[in-house]
Order: structure tokens, then C-alpha cells, then sequence
């Protein structure tokens, strides 16, 4: 058997493994008395409620990962590539139309087996726990919508990735990298300003004691916000959010609308203060420097491979850049585990350290607990996570962790 036809098999498999059996672990995790902690987060009934959802939404990832899975191997076994690879260049002699081709079905597929287990998940998953709010005619907008932004904004991208790759050989991949930077920095505008409208609402604070609130806490902190805005996130969904957007020195802030009817007004400065923190922490900046070298990384890895014949003849195919992008994501998948090991770990530390900020700059840490256990309660939250699931999917601490060392930081002092 071609040994890069092994590597790519072993990397899918072991990819598969790794995310099933982290899955297991936890769903062996579930059972246990919650910590003192958050003891009082859930009563009897309400805490095997959120362990019974814990399972079964566990259970769909499982089944819809191994679906998936089993697809890719039968579609690699029947020779699909080769096959995709055929079709797409018998249309059209231009290289870029063969990638959007190549790309695009391949994403149109993979869309396809996804789209009954999302409808599962939305419908019958989340309805029965009480958190859809979505109406058949917005699950369908909205997968449209969303197709529609992919293509608008992937087509060009891909088109000018191929270009770059091409046209400056073998800095092909620094040219792309510089480039994706700029598009990461043009995102951050693009983003809450054209996209996330198309999907929701948002309206100017109507609470003028909580605008007045949260106004006088950012004027201390010497931080700009440009409006507060509600969101309505219960158009879809029941679950309780918070963020910051937008790019520069003045920042908008946004409150799910489910966030104003569970929280009080403190708790609420609380949880803005936490999100402040990572910015007046220079979280942000930091985590996005820690993707940048990630993905320069990638890109040069990549350039290494699309030079080598053997991962191409592996599945029939000839070498192309469309096709190794589809080969570098299945071979890259392993690496992928490290470095999001590398990425939560510093995200988990950073979500401390905005705790901490909250709570000392608001000097009121009960608020900030008080709100943490609401959101942990009204989201059902799994507050017995397996340590192996914190350490590889977590980006922030289990909510017993986060409450004991504020609980702590009251102690100290520090």
C-alpha cells in the first residue's frame, strides 16, 4: 500500500480517535457530585437535566463525526478525488475555475451530510431542552444567507490564494500569509458591520440606568465604546452571550436580549468587565498574534507538500492547489491537536486574568460568581468536564475553577 495513502489514512483515523475518545472519557466523567463550588448552580433535578443533555448532544457529535468519517473513507476508497478531480478540469482549461469547481462540490457535499444532523440538533435536541426558538423559515434563511457569504467572500479568497501560489513559487506561501493577515484585520470590521446584520438585529440599549451603568465603568477603565446594543439572540436560541465588536480604539458592545431578562444590571457590568479585561489585558492581540505564526506555519508546511507528487498519486489525482488543500487538511488534522493544546491552554489563562480584572475593577466579585453560575445554569452547562476534555477542547476554565479562584482572589487580595 502507497505509504502517503497510509499517512492520510492514519491521519483520519487517528484525528477520529483522538475526538471520539476524548468524548467518551467525558460522557464517563458525567455522574459525579458537582463540586462545592457550583453546588448550588442546579437542585437534583435540574442537574440530570443538564447531564442528560450533555450526553445526547455528545452522542449526535459522535455519530455525526463518525458518518462523516465513513463517507470521506468510502469516497477516498471509490477513487472520489481522482474522480472530482477529472470532472472539474473537463469544464474549463482555466485553473481557477477548476479549483472552485473542485472546492466548491466538495463543500456542497459536505454541507449536504451535515444538514439533517444540524436540523436534528436544532430541532429535536435543542427543542426538547428548551433552548430552539428558531422557526423552519430562519434554519432555512439562514443556511442560505450563509452560503451566500461563504461564496462571496471564498471565492475571491480561494482564487486569490491559487494566484499567489502560483505566481511567486516558492514565497508563495509568506505572499498568502501577509495577505491573510490583512483579510483577518479587514474581518474584524466586516464582520459585525455587514455580516452579523444579515443574520440579527441590533438595537440601541433601551436601559437607560444600565447604559448609564455600563457608560460610567468604561469611562473609568479609559476605554471607548462607540454604543451598547441589545441583540436578539432569542430570534434562535434561549442561551445568554455577551461581546465586544469591532476594530480600533472604540468598541461597540452587544447584550443578547436573553442576557437582559436573567441577569441584574450588576451582573451584567460584571460580565462586560471580564470582557474588557481580555482587551485592557491585550488578550486579543495576543491570541491573534499566537493564530498569525499558526497559520504562517500552515501555509509554509503546505508549500512543502503541494511540491511533492506522492500525497496526490496517493488518491489518482495530479497536483494542484485546490486538491492539496484537501490532502493538507486531513494531514495537518494531528498537528491541529497540538496546537489547539497550545491555543486553550493560553486561552483558559487569559479568561482568569479577565476574571480577575472584573472583579477587582468593579470590586464586587459576587456579581461576577453570581453571574457566571446563571449563565452556567441557564446554558445546562456540564460542570463535571473530564480533564482530558478541558485540556483539548476548553478555551475557558470549567465554571468551578473560575468561581474558586475568584473566591480566592478575595482571600489574597490579589
Amino acid at each position: 500500500m502507497d505509504i502517503w495513502f497510509v499517512l492520510i489514512l492514519g491521519a483520519i483515523i487517528g484525528n477520529y480517535l483522538f475526538s471520539v475518545g476524548i468524548s467518551l472519557l467525558n460522557l464517563a466523567a458525567l455522574g459525579r457530585t458537582p463540586p462545592p463550588a457550583v453546588s448550588d448552580i442546579y437542585d437534583d433535578e435540574e442537574y440530570q437535566r443538564s447531564q442528560h443533555y450533555t450526553r445526547q448532544s455528545t452522542i449526535c457529535s459522535i455519530v455525526e463525526t463518525t458518518c462523516s468519517v465513513v463517507i470521506l473513507l468510502i469516497f477516498m476508497g471509490v477513487g472520489g478525488f481522482s474522480l472530482l478531480q477529472k470532472l472539474s478540469t473537463s469544464v474549463s482549461d482555466s485553473i481557477y475555475l477548476h479549483a472552485l469547481l473542485f472546492i466548491g462540490l466538495l463543500l456542497l457535499a459536505s454541507t449536504f451530510i451535515s444538514l439533517p444532523f444540524g436540523w436534528f440538533r436544532t430541532f429535536v435536541l435543542e427543542t426538547r431542552y428548551g433552548f430552539n426558538r428558531t422557526t423552519v423559515a430562519t434554519f432555512i434563511m439562514d443556511k442560505i444567507k450563509a452560503a451566500l457569504v461563504v461564496t462571496i467572500i471564498g471565492v475571491p479568497l480561494l482564487i486569490g490564494v491559487i494566484w499567489l501560489f502560483t505566481s511567486f513559487g516558492g514565497l508563495g506561501w509568506l505572499y498568502c500569509w501577509l495577505a491573510m493577515i490583512g483579510f483577518t484585520v479587514f474581518m474584524q470590521y466586516l464582520v459585525p458591520t455587514v455580516i452579523m446584520p444579515l443574520f440579527n438585529t441590533f438595537t440601541p440599549l433601551a436601559n437607560e440606568e444600565l447604559t448609564q451603568l455600563l457608560q460610567g465603568y468604561a469611562c473609568r477603565q479609559n476605554f471607548r465604546i462607540q454604543g451598547i446594543y441589545a441583540m436578539d439572540g432569542s430570534k434562535r436560541s434561549s442561551r445568554l452571550n455577551a461581546f465586544f465588536a469591532g476594530i480600533g480604539h472604540a468598541k461597540k458592545i452587544v447584550l443578547f436580549d436573553t442576557l437582559l431578562e436573567k441577569l441584574t444590571n450588576q451582573q451584567i457590568l460584571a460580565v462586560l468587565a471580564h470582557e474588557m479585561g481580555h482587551y485592557k489585558k491585550h488578550h486579543i492581540w495576543k491570541l491573534g498574534a499566537v493564530a498569525i505564526l499558526q497559520s504562517g506555519f500552515m501555509l509554509y508546511l503546505f508549500s512543502l507538500m503541494v511540491t511533492i507528487p506522492g500525497p496526490f498519486a496517493a488518491l489518482g489525482m495530479t497536483p494542484s492547489i485546490a486538491g492539496g488543500m484537501v490532502i493538507f487538511t486531513m494531514l495537518y488534522s494531528p498537528i491541529s491537536i497540538v496546537t489547539d493544546l497550545i491555543s486553550n491552554a493560553l486561552s483558559r489563562r487569559f479568561e482568569f486574568e479577565a476574571d480577575r480584572f472584573s472583579a477587582t475593577t468593579t470590586d464586587d466579585r459576587n456579581a461576577l460568581i453570581e453571574g457566571l453560575k446563571i449563565l452556567s445554569r441557564e446554558n445546562l452547562s456540564n460542570l463535571t468536564p473530564h480533564p482530558a476534555m478541558v485540556y483539548s477542547h476548553y478555551s475557558h476554565p470549567p465554571v468551578d475553577a473560575r468561581i474558586c479562584a475568584l473566591n480566592k482572589l478575595s482571600v489574597d487580595g490579589k
